[in-house]
């Protein structure tokens, strides 16, 4: 399935959106306040932690079942040394490849701090540990999952702007998606776990097996608003407002993803944005 281009921006550079990005933000402020950050930690090589306890029928977990649950550190080929064992929470960076490469079940039963019972990004989950960035067109986004989830990192998390759409089955997106080049980190920053695309169109991805597991797909075309993270300074008034919507092209874009032959170029999208006439 292809995200369709044509159905809209994503984003709309309009109060309308504004209010209800903040109305969002609001949710992850209370998130986070709510949050237990993980006091231990599981790497490759230690030994695996007490298995978690079958999921009950009916029940509905709460953050309490897995307040002593490690969190995963490091990043390596899960088809090289194995995935995470049970009973973990996962970094942002697992998260992210545990959505391209494990089936539904493996991932509720498994990481269920992380997942709910559908598979789906738990709606209250706070970003965690490392992030996997994405590069396309001479510059690096997050994943955003489903076009609602920025899967920002634990680093990233001070901007409160991770949840930026309707969650879960209500965000009208593809169940098995990772859209990219819609939300960027703070510029200039330096990141470690960096995959590239080759193309902008939807990557259909079948892991290790037959079967699809997951679309990916760069949506933004190049006069589109995109979110961008910013450092503020140290006397603003509101610190806590630390992201600005900018028109991509600002960001000077590549016009296609470097080192590929078969990469599609950036488009402008029906309808210009920002208005020359200066309203909005």
């Amino acid at each position: 399935m292809v995200v369709n281009l044509d159905q809209g921006r994503f984003f709309e550079p309009s109060r309308k959106y504004w209010e209800e990005l903040e109305v969002m933000r609001i949710r992850c402020r209370a998130a986070l306040a709510d949050h237990q950050e993980p006091t231990t930690y599981w790497t490759l090589g230690d030994p695996n932690p007490p298995p978690p306890p079958a999921r009950q029928s009916g029940m509905r977990p709460t953050a309490a079942d897995w307040a002593n649950w490690p969190l995963v550190r490091g990043v390596w080929d899960p088809n090289v040394h194995g995935w995470p064992p049970a009973g973990v929470r996962l970094s942002d960076a697992w998260v992210y490849l545990a959505l391209k490469y494990l089936i539904m079940d493996i991932r509720v039963n498994s990481y269920w701090a992380d997942f709910n019972r559908d598979g789906n990004i738990r709606a209250n989950r706070v970003p965690m540990g490392d992030a996997m960035m994405v590069a396309g067109h001479g510059l690096v986004s997050y994943p955003v999952y489903q076009g609602w989830y920025v899967l920002c990192g634990g680093a990233a998390r001070v901007h409160l702007t991770w949840i930026v759409g309707p969650p879960g089955r209500h965000s009208g997106f593809p169940t098995k998606s990772l859209l990219y080049g819609l939300v960027f980190p703070v510029k200039d920053s330096s990141h470690v776990l960096v995959e590239h695309l080759q193309t902008h169109r939807a990557v259909q991805n079948a892991g290790g097996g037959a079967r699809i597991r997951c679309v990916e797909q760069w949506v933004s075309c190049r006069n589109d608003p995109v979110i961008q993270y910013y450092r503020s300074p140290p006397d603003a008034e509101r610190r806590d407002i630390s992201y600005r919507l900018e028109c991509l092209d600002n960001m000077q874009p590549w016009t296609y993803c470097p080192g590929w032959a078969g990469s599609d170029p950036l488009e402008l999208r029906q309808g210009c944005w920002p208005d020359p006439s200066g309203q909005s």
